[in-house]
């Protein structure tokens, strides 16, 4: 009989201790996602909440100041400190004379891949759409250009 050659029998890898470093290291990455988002979570929200300010002044031109409304149960317009999750809210702009200039309207719709979100201004006194920004996009760049 021949005796078993040692020198090209190695060890096997033990499977268990792969996947507790691979199932650790998936928990950690883990783990640093979420509180990586929950920490950006506060500045990530007030860079939207300036983003959709600085568009409602551009899609109504001349407004200075401006005033959130939202649609009651009567079907009609009361106004709001701030907008609720879910809630349609219409920005009216006025200018310094304290005279309305335009309604900043936001609208959604789906994409190729995901909703695009909108905001456009509207004259009641010309009775057009004066303004118009794309709020929220996922699509893909260039495409459709």
């Amino acid at each position: 009989m021949s005796q078993p050659d040692l020198q090209n029998m190695t060890d096997q890898p033990n499977t268990w201790h792969m996947l507790r470093a691979m199932g650790g290291v998936g928990i950690l990455c883990a783990v640093l996602i979420v509180f990586t988002f929950q920490a950006t979570l506060p500045a990530i929200e007030t860079n939207k909440a300036a983003a959709l300010e600085k568009a409602i002044f551009a899609v109504i031109p001349g407004a200075s100041t401006k005033i959130a409304f939202k649609l009651n149960e009567n079907k009609q317009f009361e106004e709001v400190e701030k907008a609720e999750k879910g809630v349609r809210v219409v920005y009216a702009g006025y200018n310094d004379q304290n005279e309305l200039v335009g309604v900043a309207i936001e609208a959604n719709g789906q994409g190729f891949q995901d909703i695009i979100r909108v905001i456009y201004g509207y004259s009641p006194e010309s009775q057009a759409i004066i303004g118009f920004q794309v709020l929220e996009s996922k699509e893909t760049p260039g495409l459709g250009d």
